[in-house]
């Protein structure tokens, strides 16, 4: 995507709302999917807390980089 002129404001936020649209998606799908996978009872909760606590901590943030090792780019 080209980049937009600083001085003009339009284009900035349109070209910022492109680039965060697909991620800000992604985020939303993995929240409902933890909305989900963290309420679960019986045998299925059981099975959930073994498989996190068999990851461990360290690997279970991992999969999350992706979300808090962001870092917005350069230029837009």
């Amino acid at each position: 995507m080209p980049r937009a002129n600083a001085d003009d404001a339009e284009n900035a936020l349109r070209s910022y709302c492109s680039l965060r649209r697909t991620r800000a998606h992604k985020v939303q799908r993995l929240a409902a999917s933890n909305g989900q996978r963290y309420h679960f009872g019986g045998l299925n909760e059981m099975v959930r807390n073994n498989v996190m606590r068999i990851m461990g901590g360290t690997r279970l943030l991992r999969h999350y980089d992706w979300i808090y090792g962001w870092r917005p780019p350069e230029t837009l």
